[in-house]
């Protein structure tokens, strides 16, 4: 009916009003610097490491450093030894280049613990350390939940033939 579409009408008009002065304050606000709102200039982008440090060449995720819980992946077996002989000075060379370097499991995906490096299980070409057996049956029941995880935690399993 009539009536109906003029409440609607009006229900908009009045949606309409409260969002431009909404808007209206918010800018008046800004525009008198009575506000201060971070503002990133840029997104936060993930830089992974894809290049040697040491040769420059590509990287091959099976070869890597691990140092204060990162991890420092090279092109080849020989610049593992290089790396080995100063850490720092390669994880810093890196970050300084933006790039993010993995984080080494240091913690047990099921309970939190410090991890036993000689608890563990391999899935899909991956070793999960744990702090205590028990975990390894919850983890096995669901291992992609805390895959996720830890994904989300930054942190990369190294691969099941590495034990460095």
């Amino acid at each position: 009916t009539r009536r109906e579409a003029h409440v609607r009408k009006t229900g908009r008009v009045a949606i309409a009003a409260a969002i431009l002065l909404a808007a209206g304050g918010v800018l008046s606000v800004l525009a008198n610097n009575e506000a201060s709102v971070p503002v990133p200039a840029t997104t936060n982008v993930v830089k992974s490491q894809a290049i040697c440090p040491v040769m420059g060449g590509a990287v091959d995720k099976n070869l890597y450093v691990n140092y204060e819980g990162k991890r420092i992946y090279v092109c080849c077996k020989s610049c593992i030894e290089t790396v080995r002989k100063d850490p720092a000075k390669y994880a810093r060379g890196l970050e300084a280049a933006g790039v993010t370097l993995t984080k080494t499991q240091t913690a047990c995906p099921v309970l939190g613990g410090k991890i036993d490096k000689k608890v563990y299980a391999d899935y899909k070409g991956r070793r999960v350390y744990f702090c205590s057996p028990g975990c390894i049956q919850k983890f096995q029941n669901d291992p992609e939940k805390f895959l996720k995880k830890m994904e989300a935690e930054g942190v990369t399993p190294e691969p099941a033939a590495n034990t460095d």
